[in-house]
């Protein structure tokens, strides 16, 4: 991690922010016209030249005699905030920096690339992480070039792992013609008689969701990290057709709040890696408390060569289920996940999982296992990133519920997600997703077909 810092250090200080000037300095994005003589672009040409010689007193002059003509002039702008950076006066930087990524017009953007690469290497030199990798995503997405794009990424990169948050957003709008997880079947028979139910039908709509996670790394060092992080998730529903029901969107709302503590222990001669992870939550549906958890986990990943990895994850957790007369669950879980990179093909995934629920309410005393397989292909689909999804699983409940019978469910869902790597806007991708879902159960009431689409957003990288 010092190698890392010391990198970014050397390039924002020796030849990294001089260099970033001569690339606006020498495009010829200064001409007679701008300037209205000649000598303008001398002067530029001066100032670079004290620049380069780390003549940080007559490039200044130069600098602020150009802006007192011209309080736009990108160039000079910029060779202020490179002379406070080289200095390690960061704080005096960002002001010309600023100044210059929005004063920058030019079709090339090639100011603005400047401006925003000279900001985050300061920021990450003064180990101002969270500032210098905003800045960095201006800079990659300002990129006048494939192959400086690349680099700025690259850093990025270098950035993220010197800073001790990691955060992740999501967001995505899926239009559904099941909202309601409902069926088409109204009628059902109970102890022999014939009962029509309102309110199953399948309503069309839309479900809105964005999501915040955030870890802290408390502590780090060769082979071990502690982290501690939350989580939000918030999810809206829009029906566009109730059928005359009482059904409304804020019927269907969900908001899930966690905090967790984290270890990462690697077992470097084994190539193996172990995580426990404990963690509380708390969710409300239909605006009113839902559940309150408490869970606790340990995966073991083995890296079997560079191209397979396998993972083992073995869960325990209990529940309060505030809107089921305050019943408790506890929940055994273990899932398996195993990874492998197909040479000139793609990531094939195959994860085999079985949740074990004991329960004082019926609703919840229940198990259930099933496998879900997963496929990215290296190849682009469509001109983008595709990850294909199918996952299969039944449900057996253990008591007998309102209809006398015990409740037995299969499910079957599939997913295609693309993404579209080729879009990105300050590093963040458009993505599209189609999914179809079908659950058939021996009480019909819970027999669903449901087919959706959406769009979010994905990180590049």
């Amino acid at each position: 991690m010092n190698a890392i810092l010391r990198h970014l250090r050397g390039a924002s200080i020796k030849t990294g922010c001089a260099a970033l000037v001569f690339l606006v300095l020498g495009t010829g994005n200064i001409s007679a016209r701008d300037t209205g003589v000649m000598g303008a672009v001398q002067t530029h040409e001066t100032a670079q030249k004290a620049l380069l010689d780390r003549d940080f007193e007559l490039a200044t002059q130069i600098a602020h005699t150009l802006i007192k003509s011209n309080p736009n002039d990108v160039q000079a702008l910029l060779i202020l905030a490179t002379v406070h950076t080289s200095r390690g006066q960061i704080e005096k930087a960002l002001p010309y920096a600023k100044r210059a990524y929005r004063a920058e017009t030019s079709a090339t953007k090639v100011g603005r690339f400047t401006a925003a690469t000279l900001a985050a290497r300061g920021l990450a030199r003064d180990q101002k992480f969270e500032r210098a990798k905003l800045w960095m995503r201006r800079a990659i997405n300002s990129a006048p070039t494939d192959q400086l794009r690349a680099q700025r990424i690259q850093e990025f990169k270098r950035i993220r792992q010197l800073s001790p948050w990691s955060t992740r957003l999501s967001f995505a709008i899926e239009p559904s013609d099941n909202i309601n997880n409902g069926t088409e079947e109204t009628t059902i028979i109970l102890y022999g008689l014939p009962f029509t139910l309102n309110d199953t039908e399948p309503l069309p709509g839309a479900e809105i969701s964005f999501g915040i996670g955030s870890d802290y790394r408390i502590w780090q060092n060769r082979t071990n990290l502690v982290q501690i992080g939350f989580n939000l998730f918030h999810r809206e529903a829009l029906i566009t057709d109730d059928k005359g029901t009482d059904l409304r969107g804020r019927d269907f709302r969900y908001t899930n709040i966690g905090v967790r503590l984290r270890r990462k222990r690697a077992i470097i001669e084994k190539s193996l890696e172990i995580t426990d992870t404990i963690g509380v939550n708390a969710a409300w549906y239909s605006e009113v408390p839902y559940q309150h958890q408490a869970s606790i986990s340990r995966t073991y990943r083995k890296r079997i060569n560079p191209t397979q990895n396998l993972d083992f994850t073995f869960g325990l957790s209990r529940s309060l289920h505030q809107s089921d007369s305050a019943k408790h669950t506890t929940t055994l879980s273990i899932n398996t996940r195993y990874v492998r990179a197909l040479p000139g093909k793609g990531v094939f995934e195959i994860r085999p999982y079985l949740n074990d629920a004991r329960s004082d309410s019926n609703a919840q005393d229940q198990y259930n296992f099933g496998a879900s397989l997963h496929y990215s292909p290296f190849k682009a689909v469509l001109n983008s990133k595709a990850r294909l999804s199918l996952d299969l699983g039944t449900r057996e409940f253990r008591q007998l519920g309102f209809t006398g019978v015990k409740r037995s469910d299969a499910y079957a869902r599939a997913k295609a997600e693309f993404t579209l790597s080729g879009v990105s806007y300050f590093g963040f991708s458009p993505s599209i997703h189609l999914t179809a879902t079908r659950t058939k159960s021996n009480v019909v009431l819970y027999d669903s077909t449901s087919f959706g689409a959406g769009i979010g957003l994905r990180s590049a990288f």
